[in-house]
């Protein structure tokens, strides 16, 4: 049928399950996400197809579409058996028949990629491209934080300002490369000598802060 043509093609995991927890449909996608055909999923319950724990956590979101009786978009995570983590974002919504179980119609889209580049921008942003401390912006705001926190409590803050010495003639001499050297094993030793809870970054050039 053509619908199932559509459905077994589309880039989402389409399933439909009734407030039992049972499998009433699922796509191509869906089944070869489970390892299994879509004959032996279909009439089992969730827990019978996955993990237990699993399970029970997709159906924390299904009881809310069965709860309130509208479409429920949901973030739903899972991790497979080598410990990677896997994004999802999911649109259930309900499906109400005549003398049947109240049912769910699931869309689920991987956007694992997707969150992963997301948090690499969201690093790049916070960090100096050359040595991977956080960079002026991100000290700056954190700087902000500590010190309003260290106010409102009196507490002691310590702000910490490193500059290399005679740093231009390592440059002129040696030339950018080396120079960039340097400034990468000076982030290392200053890295090694922090506590946990210290802030770290380059905040231009040759210079370093620490709160």
């Amino acid at each position: 049928m053509l619908r199932h043509s559509i459905l077994n093609n589309i880039n989402a995991y389409v399933y439909m399950k009734d407030s039992q927890r049972t499998f009433l449909y699922v796509n191509a996608k869906v089944s070869k996400l489970f390892g299994d055909t879509a004959k032996n999923i279909l009439g089992k319950k969730d827990t019978e197809v996955l993990p237990k724990a699993m399970a029970d956590h997709f159906y924390q979101s299904d009881l809310q579409v069965f709860a309130t009786n509208k479409k429920q978009v949901i973030e739903e995570t899972t991790t497979d058996d080598e410990g990677n983590i896997h994004r999802y974002i999911s649109t259930k919504v309900p499906l109400l028949q005549p003398d049947k179980l109240p049912a769910m119609i699931g869309f689920s889209t991987d956007v694992t990629e997707l969150f992963k580049l997301k948090e690499e921008c969201k690093k790049l942003a916070n960090t100096d491209p050359l040595t991977y401390l956080y960079n002026q912006r991100y000290f700056i705001e954190q700087a902000e934080k500590e010190y309003k926190l260290a106010k409102r409590y009196t507490k002691p803050m310590t702000l910490i300002s490193i500059d290399i010495d005679h740093f231009k003639s390592i440059n002129d001499q040696y030339g950018h490369p080396a120079s960039d050297q340097v400034l990468i094993e000076v982030a290392k030793q200053l890295q090694g000598s922090l506590r946990q809870t210290d802030i770290l970054a380059r905040i231009g050039g040759e210079e370093f802060s620490i709160i």
